[in-house]
């Protein structure tokens, strides 16, 4: 799966027959596996406190 993002572009790629591409549209984050991680990340990790480092 590739996002249009311009640097995700090759000319010189070759594709294994059993491989297929899928281009998702730009600007759709909801689409991207990859998306769903940084947003699990973010509910149990970001801004998280402790009392101490243990």
């Amino acid at each position: 799966m590739l996002a249009n993002a311009g640097f995700h572009a090759s000319k010189n790629m070759t594709i294994p027959e059993n491989i297929e591409i899928i281009r998702i549209p730009p600007y759709t984050p909801e689409l991207n596996p990859a998306e769903k991680v940084w947003q699990w990340m973010k509910e149990r990790v970001a801004m998280k406190f402790s009392e101490d480092i243990d």
